[in-house]
C-alpha cells in the first residue's frame, strides 16, 4: 500500500514515476515501496528490501555506499523515535537531510543528497509513513541513467496499459487458455502442496490454486497487474497466500526448498536477469520438486500471434464488444516483442543481460540437473512450455559469466 493511505491513485502513480528516486516507509518504518527512478538505479542492490526496515536497506548497500541514506542525528527512520498517539511534534517536521556516494553497478559513482520527510494524515494529524527522496548531485554516466530511465517508464506504463486489457482479452485466447491449463495441472499435482507463482499477473494460475487449497506465495513486479490479482480473490482462502511486489532476482526473504513447486508464465523474458531469477526459483525449490516455464521461443513472431487473437475475438463476436480492450493490446504488443529481442540479441535495458529465450531456459536446466525435462510448444510454436523435477542436490551452481544482471 502506498504511504498516500488517502490519496488518490494519480498522487500514487505520480510518487512511482518520480524522477528523484524515491523509497517510501510505513509507520512503523517499514520499507513498502521502491520507484521506477530508485529501481533503474540501484538495480538488484535494492532488490528484496520491500519488507525490512532501514537496518536491512543499510546492509544491503553498504558493499557499495559511502557514507549514509539517513542522518544519525535527525533521522526518525533510522532512530525510530517513539511520536505520542502517533502525532508528530513541530520540531519533528524538518527534512533530514545526509549526504553520500553509491557506486552504481551501471551508471559508475553518483553522488546523492538523501532527504526524509515525514508524511502526515490531513484528516488525523497523525505520523503515517515516510519518504526518503534521494537526490542525485552527480553521476558518472548521466545520459546513460537518463536513457535508462525514460525505458523504464515506458515499460512500467507498458504493463498499466496492459493490465488493464489483459483479463478481457488473455482467456479468450484458445491458445492462451490452454497454456494456463497446463500450469494449473502440472501444480495441481497432489504431491505438490506449497506453490511460488512467478510472475503471476493477475492471477489466472494462482487464483485456481488457491481455489484447491493450495499455498501460494506470488511474485510479480507489476503493481497494477498486483491490484487485478487482488479483486480476485475474495472468498478465497486467504490465510494460505502471500503477495511479494518486487523483482524475483532477489528472494532474500524466502527460504532454501521453501516450494514444492514454481511456476513462471510468461515471466522471465521481461525480467533484467532472468538467469538469476532461475537461480532463485531452483534454490527455494525443494530437491524432488517440480518447475514449469513458459517463454518465447528463439523464433518468435508477434504479428502472427496478434493476427491469431483477433480472429479468435471475432470468432467468438467479440471483437466489437471488447474493441477498446483489444485496441490496448495491440498498442503495447510491439514493446513487448521489442523486450523479447532485446534479451534473444543481447541489446536490452542492461549491458549485462544474455541471451534468453525458451531453448535457452531449457538448457539451463539441463546443466543444473533436472530430470524428466520436457519441452512443449505453445502459442502457435512461437513459445514453449519447459517442465522438470529438481535434482536432490542443494546447491545450485554459479551461473554464466556475464549474465549476473543488474
Amino acid at each position: 500500500m502506498s504511504f498516500l493511505a488517502n490519496g488518490s491513485e494519480l498522487a500514487r502513480k505520480g510518487a512511482f514515476f518520480s524522477r528523484a528516486p524515491m523509497l517510501t516507509f510505513d509507520r512503523t518504518g517499514t520499507l513498502i515501496d521502491v520507484n521506477a527512478a530508485c529501481r533503474e538505479l540501484m538495480g538488484k542492490d535494492i532488490a528484496g528490501c520491500r519488507g525490512y526496515g532501514p537496518d536491512v536497506l543499510m546492509d544491503r548497500l553498504r558493499p557499495r555506499l559511502d557514507g549514509s541514506l539517513f542522518d544519525g542525528a535527525t533521522s526518525r527512520l533510522y532512530r525510530r523515535r517513539p511520536t505520542a498517539n502517533g502525532i508528530l511534534r513541530t520540531d519533528e517536521l524538518s527534512p533530514s537531510v545526509a549526504t553520500c556516494r553509491y557506486r552504481s553497478r551501471r551508471f559508475g559513482d553518483v553522488a546523492m543528497r538523501a532527504v526524509e520527510l515525514s508524511c502526515v494524515e490531513t484528516e488525523t494529524g497523525r505520523h503515517s509513513g515516510s519518504v526518503l527522496n534521494l537526490f542525485i548531485d552527480e553521476i558518472a554516466d548521466g545520459p546513460g541513467y537518463e536513457a535508462a530511465l525514460l525505458k523504464r517508464w515506458r515499460h512500467e506504463m507498458m504493463w498499466d496499459v496492459y493490465a488493464a486489457s489483459y483479463d478481457q482479452i488473455l482467456p479468450q485466447l484458445p491458445f492462451y487458455a490452454e497454456v494456463v491449463e497446463r500450469h494449473y495441472r502440472r501444480m495441481a499435482d497432489a504431491g505438490i502442496a506449497k506453490i511460488l507463482d512467478v510472475g503471476a499477473g493477475t492471477g489466472n494460475v494462482a487464483v485456481r490454486l488457491l481455489s484447491d487449497g493450495k499455498d501460494v506465495t506470488v511474485v510479480d513486479n507489476s503493481r497494477s497487474m498486483l491490484e487485478k490479482f487482488h479483486a480476485k480473490i475474495d472468498g478465497l482462502p486467504v490465510s494460505k497466500l502471500a503477495v511479494i511486489e518486487d523483482t524475483a532476482e532477489q528472494l532474500p526473504h524466502i527460504a532454501d526448498g521453501s516450494f514444492d513447486g514454481v511456476t513462471v508464465l510468461l515471466a522471465f523474458f521481461d525480467m533484467d536477469d532472468p538467469y538469476l531469477a532461475l537461480n532463485e526459483a531452483v534454490r527455494v525449490l525443494k530437491p524432488g520438486g517440480t518447475l514449469i516455464a513458459t517463454d518465447p521461443k528463439q523464433q518468435f513472431d508477434v504479428d502472427e500471434l496478434m493476427r491469431a487473437a483477433e480472429q479468435a475475438l471475432r470468432d467468438k463476436g467479440l471483437l466489437a464488444q471488447r474493441g477498446e480492450a483489444w485496441r490496448r493490446i495491440q498498442s503495447v504488443a510491439p514493446i513487448v516483442d521489442q523486450v523479447i529481442q532485446d534479451h534473444h540479441h543481447e541489446n536490452g535495458r542492461s549491458e549485462h543481460r544474455a541471451d534468453w529465450s525458451a531453448e535457452t531456459l531449457l538448457a539451463r536446466l539441463a546443466e543444473l540437473g533436472f530430470s524428466d525435462l520436457s519441452f512443449t510448444d505453445s502459442h502457435l510454436g512461437n513459445c514453449a512450455t519447459i517442465a522438470g523435477i529438481k535434482p536432490g542436490q542443494t546447491a545450485v551452481p554459479v551461473p554464466p559469466a556475464g549474465t549476473a544482471g543488474r
